[in-house]
């Protein structure tokens, strides 16, 4: 798409046949190296020719995802869900076919479209406010089009300023590269920064002769650059502790990640996400043993929950350290509670399984673990958990089945 945008545009400029030519001929050869830079690489030739199976999968996940998007926004379509409200709400509408497909392990933040992600995020007048500001970016880079284009009224006839106009050629045709890409996978800083930067290439002008700031106004102008480069600068830098604390509680070391949570909370004391982290991380190392990160998990996933009370992978982690802290009942209404709103959520019937086991109802815990290897019959884990049950309610021949299966996914290689 960048290649034939910039193709067509080249082409208008163009003064003569034989400039034409040239333009076509690198153009050509442009695009050949891009495909045989495609075709080189296994992974990417096994993609583009559709001998891989992932090929598939990736069309079909795209339109799974899509059709369960769709549905979310149905339920807010003027307002959406807010920054950041899409994963909370699409995790309610998650069914079986996102179970069998995908597996309730898959976090999906973004619809992977930049169109849907605007109704997500804030709904038709969300996509009011981009269309307009697509529409004056496009009035804005025609003007400086023209401008820079138009020959002088008294020179040769060529583009009075050819440098801005190569510019600006350039970023219409890797726009036009990105917004077709932005169709199909998701929008972060990393797929955002180079788009803004050519955006306001496009419609950015020369600057006007200087004007003498009155006094008063020029210092107000610099202390607010100043302080919006701090904030920024603060934001960023958050992410050094957060990372700390990720990789502290990983290696066990729950104080120190503790203390690095504390810290990116004080820096970032508006970011929701801080705790909810926090929250997961050390309720991961709790899971994996380590008995003293359960109550941080606790207090962790509260604070996230206060500003999020939707936030299903901080309301996990609070299941999780109320099970290691030892109030089995607190965890299992807190799994009933997410287990209600998202039924086919395999990960929830298993933990509600096992909180059971160890209350000693096991027949409940039995009947949650029959869901759980229902919606996710390939996993070994929860079958490893339901032979349990049923050896621990004497029905041998169940336990039989479920060793057998047992046995057949682990002779499968998992």
């Amino acid at each position: 798409m960048t290649v034939v945008v910039h193709l067509v545009i080249e082409l208008r400029r163009a003064g003569s046949p034989r400039q034409r030519r040239t333009i076509i001929v690198v153009s050509a050869a442009m695009l050949a190296v891009v495909v045989a830079t495609t075709l080189a690489l296994p992974a990417t030739r096994a993609r583009f020719v559709s001998t891989d199976g992932l090929a598939f999968e990736s069309a079909a996940d795209r339109l799974l995802i899509w059709r369960e998007a769709l549905a979310v926004i149905a339920q807010r379509p003027v307002l959406g869900w807010g920054p950041s409200g899409f994963l909370d709400a699409v995790s309610r509408v998650h069914g079986a076919q996102w179970q069998r497909d995908v597996g309730s392990a898959t976090t999906l933040d973004s619809p992977h479209n930049w169109i849907l992600q605007l109704l997500s995020a804030g709904g038709i007048l969300l996509v009011c406010v981009g269309l307009v500001a697509i529409v004056l970016g496009v009035v804005s880079a025609r003007r400086n089009w023209t401008a820079a284009t138009r020959p002088p009224a008294d020179g040769p006839p060529v583009s009075s300023d050819p440098d801005r106009a190569d510019v600006l050629a350039a970023a219409v045709a890797a726009l036009s590269g990105l917004a077709v890409g932005w169709s199909v996978t998701f929008t972060a800083p990393g797929t955002v920064i180079l788009p803004a930067l050519l955006f306001g290439a496009l419609v950015a002008r020369a600057p006007a002769p200087k004007r003498a700031l009155r006094r008063p106004l020029g210092a107000l102008r610099s202390v607010g650059v100043v302080a919006w480069c701090a904030f920024l600068g603060v934001a960023a830098v958050a992410d050094i502790p957060l990372g700390n604390g990720v990789t502290a509680a990983a290696a066990g070391d729950i104080a120190r990640a503790d203390s690095s949570f504390e810290t990116t909370a004080r820096l970032r004391p508006w970011d929701a996400d801080v705790a909810s982290i926090a929250a997961q991380s050390l309720a991961a190392s709790a899971d994996a043993g380590n008995t003293a990160a359960a109550p941080l998990t606790v207090n962790w996933a509260r604070r996230a929950l206060r500003s999020t009370p939707g936030d299903l992978l901080a309301s996990k982690a609070l299941a999780v350290g109320e099970q290691y802290t030892g109030d089995l009942d607190g965890a299992a209404s807190t799994l009933r509670g997410l287990a209600n709103d998202h039924p086919y959520d395999s990960e929830v019937a298993q933990r509600l399984g096992g909180v059971l086991l160890v209350q000693g109802k096991v027949d409940d815990a039995t009947t949650e673990l029959v869901r759980a290897s229902e919606l996710a019959p390939d996993d070994v884990d929860i079958w490893k958990t339901l032979a349990f049950a049923y050896q621990q309610s004497g029905d041998e021949a169940s336990q039989t089945r479920a060793e057998a299966r047992i046995a057949d996914l682990s002779g499968g290689g998992r």
